[in-house]
């Protein structure tokens, strides 16, 4: 930013309102590059430009920043949920950007049914009171498989569907081999049933030293009735109990639900790790890297937390922080937040001596060793990344690579998709779907076109190497869509072209998966087992993928559409009372417009614009 920007900005920034709200910072192409909030606008804001904030973070933002927009609110909360809207609408750069957005999982038992299951959800239905019991949330599917398998190793309840319950006539593979006791069949009472679980929920509440003691007991008396094999498998069922409970670990003295979260930042590289404590006991724990990050800890932890429990995760009582987040005051309102999303209070803390502190010295030390190993990580990404660039002589070292495939059947439905990874890893978050609209027919070359045009035209951040599944074909259209953009010398792009098996005289040759360069004659062949080859495989795959899933939708959506959906003025409710009344569409075909206009809701207009659509 040059000095008369600089000033610009500054003379548009004392106009600004002493307002809470939302602040959205450009560059010089109109790109969103960070979003923030504040309790008043034109401090918060004008304290970026006063000078007085020396921090390296604070200048190297600055020095990015063309243009900066606000978005006033009523309240602090309001604009912290709106910051996070903003946030997921458009991934700024320098802002929290969460890959897992995922709720964890739990474990519910609906004791409204006779025979009820042990069954994972993800969101916990609100209602029925005293019927259904949630357990969790799980922090790792991991954790809550070896619940699960534990429960299905020591009590034989069922683990079939509705469906597959209510129809079975006689016992499935796991009645067979005892892991189930054949409520479907009639082989279990009731109150039998319900005694076992009885025992299943005790032991989902914690309360394992009860069921060891009653299988101890039926051990002796299995012995006592000469039958071992009984008794052998309850021995080893309270071995393997005992094993599991020993992994547990007690870390606090109350029977508390809290999260800790500690961060670690080494230069500008900067992990958080969130040990998850659940009735005093520690349950496991995950880590967050977010790579190079410019801006103050404080501000970085804010925006952590917000983001992480606004993508509808568990939220405890309690929530222990190695630092303040964000702006002073801030920690109220997100406590008030919080609070809404749990449906009772929560408190932020920010320890500075006894047990808790320890906790998040735990944290800290695991934030420390994930920094670690990523950094670990990315150099040998960043090794390969290298080689990639040397070997097929690329400007840009390809840490944004962007791959586009097409799919369609005969030209219809026809869809292109695009996947990006960073750094070689997977980024879900920037995928992005096409639906083709000018080209027509099944010509591969002018769907890929329409879609290279479209993705070039746009705002989002442009990737160092572009990947083409197909040939030199499909490569020299999207040089040419580079070409128009003008982006020629700044993007790199290769097309991959697979594998391919030929019948020849004698019996069959193989020839390899081959990359076309623009500006090369003869393609590049990729060794077989190399770094390069499995990546460029992997993203290759991942966009056919992505495309098929895509094509596949809109073929079923198709198949299911009606001739009464562009039907104005009539909705669901409608279309249901008349396929309802006349059976099927060939019925309402055949119905005359007074039997039509008899039904429901169905009059004038309306009747004579169904028949005049169907006949």
């Amino acid at each position: 930013m040059n000095e008369n920007d600089f000033e610009k900005l500054r003379e548009e920034i004392r106009n600004f309102p002493a307002a809470p709200g939302v602040y959205i910072m450009k560059n010089d192409k109109g790109v969103v590059i960070y979003v923030g909030k504040a309790a008043s606008l034109k401090a918060r804001v004008r304290s970026y430009f006063s000078g007085q904030d020396e921090r390296y973070q604070v200048r190297f933002l600055m020095n990015r920043v063309s243009s900066i927009e606000i978005m006033v609110t009523d309240t602090e909360k309001e604009a912290l949920i709106l910051e996070d809207i903003l946030i997921k609408k458009h991934r700024p750069r320098y802002n929290i950007n969460l890959k897992d957005d995922k709720t964890y999982l739990s474990l519910k038992v609906d004791m409204s049914h006779d025979f009820p299951r042990v069954e994972v959800v993800r969101v916990k239905k609100k209602g029925s009171k005293g019927k259904v019991r949630y357990f969790g949330p799980y922090s790792s599917a991991q954790g809550l498989r070896e619940t699960l398998g534990l429960i299905q190793k020591l009590f034989p309840i069922r683990t079939c569907r509705e469906t597959n319950f209510n129809n079975r006539v006689r016992p499935c593979l796991s009645y067979q081999i005892k892991r189930c006791c054949g409520p479907c069949c009639g082989h279990i009472d009731r109150d039998s049933y319900g005694e076992m679980i009885a025992e299943v929920l005790l032991f989902l509440e914690g309360r394992s030293d009860e069921i060891i003691k009653r299988f101890k007991s039926r051990m002796k008396d299995a012995a006592g009735l000469l039958d071992f094999e009984e008794a052998a498998r309850l021995r080893d069922l309270v071995a393997n109990m005992e094993r599991t409970l020993e992994r547990q670990r007690v870390f606090t003295s109350a029977d508390d639900d809290r999260d800790v979260i500690g961060t670690y930042r080494e230069g500008a590289n900067i992990a958080a790790y969130i040990l998850f404590i659940r009735e005093g006991k520690m349950t496991g724990g995950k880590g967050y890297y977010f790579g190079r990050q410019e801006m103050p800890d404080e501000e970085i932890l804010s925006s952590f937390v917000k983001g992480y429990y606004a993508g509808g995760r568990y939220v405890p009582g309690e929530v222990l922080l190695a630092m303040e987040p964000g702006e002073s005051g801030e920690r109220v309102v997100i406590e008030e937040w919080l609070a809404e999303l749990r449906g009772k209070s929560v408190s932020i803390k920010v320890p500075k001596r006894g047990e808790k502190l320890k906790l998040l010295a735990m944290a800290a030390k695991n934030a420390r060793q994930f920094v670690i190993n990523r950094g670990r990580d990315e150099m040998e990404t960043k090794g390969l990344l290298e080689e990639m660039r040397e070997s097929f002589s690329l400007r840009n070292l390809p840490r944004r690579m962007e791959c586009y495939d097409n799919s369609n059947i005969q030209g219809t439905d026809a869809v292109g998709s695009m996947v990006v990874f960073i750094d070689g890893q997977a980024d879900k978050s920037r995928y992005r779907r096409f639906k083709i609209k000018s080209a027509s027919g099944a010509d591969d070359f002018a769907m890929m076109y329409e879609v290279l045009t479209r993705r070039l035209g746009g705002e989002e951040e442009l990737p160092d190497l572009i990947v083409i599944d197909g040939g030199k074909g499909q490569l020299g259209m999207a040089l040419k869509a580079l070409e128009e953009a003008g982006l020629e010398e700044r993007i790199d792009l290769v097309s991959l072209a697979k594998e391919k098996v030929f019948n020849v005289k004698g019996g069959k040759e193989k020839r390899e998966e081959r990359v076309y360069i623009p500006g090369r004659k003869n393609p590049l062949k990729l060794k077989e087992r190399s770094a390069s080859l499995y990546l460029f495989q992997r993203i290759r795959d991942e966009a056919h993928r992505f495309a098929v899933n895509y094509h596949k939708n809109l073929r079923s959506k198709r198949a299911l559409s009606s001739p009464l959906d562009d039907i104005k003025g009539l909705g669901p409710a409608k279309k249901k009372a008349l396929l309802k009344r006349f059976g099927s569409l060939k019925g309402l075909r055949e119905a005359s417009l007074e039997d039509i206009q008899a039904v429901k809701g169905i009059r004038g207009q309306l009747a004579l614009a169904i028949v005049d659509r169907l006949k």
